[in-house]
Parts: C-alpha cells; structure tokens; sequence
C-alpha cells in the first residue's frame, strides 16, 4: 500500500481506503453472485425432468447451510465497508487555478467529532501521486465546516509557487504551511 492518495484522472483522487472500500465491495458483490448460483442449484428437485440436476437430501443440506454462509459473508462485507466509508472518508478539493506548468494544488477535508481537518497536496502533471507539502488546516472551537466548500480561501501562483490561504468564514480556521511551501517543480 501507498502513504499518499493519488489522483489518476482530472477530480479523481484515490486513497488506500478508497481501495479497501472498492475491494470490499468488490468481494460483496462476488458474495451476492454465488448466493445467487447456489440458490438456483439448490431449486433442483428430486424427480426433476431428464437432463435437470437432481440433489439429494445430504447435497440440499449443504447448499443450504452454504447459501446462508455466503449470505452473511455478503451483508457482513457491505455493512464493513459501508461503515468505513462513512467513518473515515475524507473529502478532495482540486483548486483553480493549475499553474502555467499544469500543477494542482488539492486539499482534503476530513470531520472529526467536533471539529474538521485537511491536509495540502500538490499534483504534478506528469505523476498521479500526490504529494504532501506538509500545509495543513484545522478548525477549532468545536466548529465543523468546510472552508473550501464555503469559498473561505484563495490560491495565487507566482511563478513555480503557490500561495495558499484558508481562513474560515468565522476566523476559526488555523492554516498552517510547510517551511518549504507549494512549489510546482516543472
């Protein structure tokens, strides 16, 4: 696995818990499909026309304890995944402008219980990684908003750096950048 969410198309960003999610969903679904094969290898009856299958009562048995099985797999599997999605999934902005090179700055917003967070990427354009320029965002006073939804910040490229400025409509945002700053390398 990855430290860092990338970004593989334009507005998509991908972390290791999109993947884990995905592949949860992924394994529910394949669950739900061979519940459903079984439940029409389990309709077989004796005495069925020639050329049906016909099962017997020890075979019925297992393919019904089977079906339950693979049923509670499936409904175990999507509330898992429902529930880290919910939980723990954080919010992408990509913000505009890009630079004259084609970078993208992108912040992530995350809630907490009483109170929201983000982090500061940049995009290059020649890599689907985002990287961690160290900036990062934080409400305080118990206050969870989203300062990018809101419109709260500003970005100005100046040559290869970015100038980047969330400040929260009600001042309780506290935006911290890294010593080094957001700085495109093309």
């Amino acid at each position: 696995m990855w430290e860092h969410p990338m970004m593989p198309l334009p507005g998509m960003v991908l972390t290791p818990e999109t993947l884990l999610t995905t592949a949860g969903l992924v394994l529910g679904a394949l669950c739900w499909l061979a519940y459903g094969v079984l439940c029409m290898v389990a309709a077989g009856r004796p005495g069925a026309a020639a050329g049906q299958r016909v099962v017997t009562g020890h075979a019925r048995r297992v393919l019904w304890l089977l079906t339950r099985v693979i049923l509670a797999l499936a409904v175990f599997w999507g509330l898992l995944t429902a529930g880290f999605t919910l939980l723990f999934a954080d919010s992408y902005h990509v913000l505009a402008p890009r630079s004259a090179a084609g970078c993208a700055v992108v912040v992530s917003f995350g809630e907490g219980m009483a109170n929201s967070s983000g982090d500061v990427y940049l995009k290059q354009p020649d890599s689907p990684w985002l990287v961690d320029t160290g900036g990062n965002w934080s409400q305080v006073h118990d206050v969870v908003a989203d300062p990018i939804r809101e419109g709260a910040w500003s970005l100005i490229w100046q040559g290869r750096a970015a100038h980047l400025n969330i400040w929260g409509h009600d001042g309780t945002v506290e935006f911290q950048t890294s010593p080094h700053g957001i700085t495109c390398d093309q």
